[in-house]
């Protein structure tokens, strides 16, 4: 196996962009030579993230679509997934099967999912109701903080 000298920093916005940029900012000028990250849930680019991959500094995405930009991604097959998962679960017997998200608006990926969830339904010849998408107000980061300590 080849030996290499890597440390590996793991950093967490708990969705606050701020924090996001702040963080960013500070690696690029502390000599990290590559990025993994998963951004925040923003209708907004992070202009820190923009300036990335306008410096083509090696970085990759992970599980978010980011299009007009100039950076490698890693995505989860969110759709077929959620699709997957309530095609199943309906194959057992189960009909209130409910799909918990944000109230804000919905990131890429779990766009992807909730159209999974609602897809697995149809197919299934399975009544969908909108009511079963559960749309929760979780998304305030000291809300977040709080609940995870």
């Amino acid at each position: 196996m080849l030996k290499r000298n890597a440390i590996l920093h793991v950093f967490y916005t708990f969705q606050d962009q701020n924090t996001e940029n702040f963080l960013l900012q500070n690696t690029q000028s502390s000599g990290f030579t590559g990025l993994i990250i998963c951004p925040t849930d923003s209708d907004i680019y992070s202009p820190e993230i923009m300036k990335l991959s306008l410096n083509r500094f090696p970085t990759v995405i992970l599980d978010r679509s980011l299009p007009g930009l100039n950076l490698s991604t890693v995505m989860s097959d969110h759709f077929h997934s959620a699709y997957e998962t309530v095609r199943f679960l309906i194959s057992k017997g189960h009909r209130d099967i409910y799909f918990a998200c944000g109230a804000r608006a919905l990131p890429s990926s779990m766009e992807s999912r909730m159209e999974g969830f609602k897809q697995g339904f149809i197919d299934s010849g399975v009544f969908f109701d909108k009511n079963f998408i559960l749309r929760l107000p979780f998304h305030d980061a000291d809300e977040l903080r709080i609940k995870l300590t």
